[in-house]
């Protein structure tokens, strides 16, 4: 960097230098700002759903207007992707860190999942993963760049399941795996969490339930092969 100013004269290379760090400020505060436009959209879209997100809400809420939200994103659509990309993203990053942090053998990481899983479903701070919530409530009804990006983290999210049974040595069913992977987005998306109603009773038996259903697929996934077979004769 200096050697580059340096072939500069004095009073240009200092203007020069001065640009280059507005710049810089610039980006930053850009990319700051659309953190607080993500995480505003984000906090709106638990509330009330994905798709049902108005960019008048964000931008009452951000304290923006509507031109400085579409100045981020291309438009609503463009911007819920992008919320749901952000919020699947921080999601992966601590949930399979806590997996990964049990430090279980191949063949234990889809218990360790479920036990991750269970606590965090258990918690007073479970709110559900939105991409799982648009992948189950508006999957006829999702504008084509929403569906790439529920389409690449149900895929991601499969991805793991499948070789994690596979790392375990139990059968490689399609079937098996596509049921566990359905029940986890039943989980993921909340739903129950957001039911009106006793929430200590009712909420927790329908967590209990849902987890109890993602249990018995990981043990119908590492049942035996010889078992099986025994099964199905």
């Amino acid at each position: 960097m200096r050697s580059f100013f340096g072939c500069i004269p004095g009073s240009m290379a200092a203007m020069t230098v001065e640009f280059f760090n507005r710049g810089l400020f610039v980006t930053q505060f850009e990319a700051i700002k659309r953190k607080q436009l993500l995480e505003t959209g984000r906090d709106l879209c638990h509330l009330h759903g994905p798709l049902l997100l108005s960019a008048e809400q964000v931008a009452a809420e951000a304290h923006v207007s509507k031109r400085t939200l579409y100045k981020y994103f291309r438009d609503r659509q463009h911007f819920i992707a992008a919320i749901l990309d952000h919020d699947a993203e921080q999601w992966r990053e601590w949930f399979f860190n806590a997996v990964s942090e049990r430090k279980a053998h191949p063949g234990a990481v889809l218990l360790s999942f479920y036990d991750v899983l269970s606590l965090w479903v258990s918690s007073d701070e479970f709110h559900g993963v939105l991409f799982a919530r648009a992948a189950l409530v508006y999957s006829n009804k999702m504008p084509a760049c929403i569906a790439r990006v529920v389409a690449r983290h149900t895929g991601l999210l499969r991805d793991f399941l499948a070789d994690a049974a596979h790392a375990a040595n139990v059968i490689k069913s399609e079937q098996g795996v596509d049921k566990l992977l359905y029940l986890v987005l039943v989980i993921l998306s909340g739903w129950f969490a957001s039911m009106a109603g006793d929430k200590a009773q009712r909420d927790g038996q329908m967590r209990q339930a849902a987890l109890a259903l993602v249990r018995d697929a990981i043990d119908c996934l590492q049942q035996p092969q010889t078992t099986r077979k025994n099964t199905q004769k």
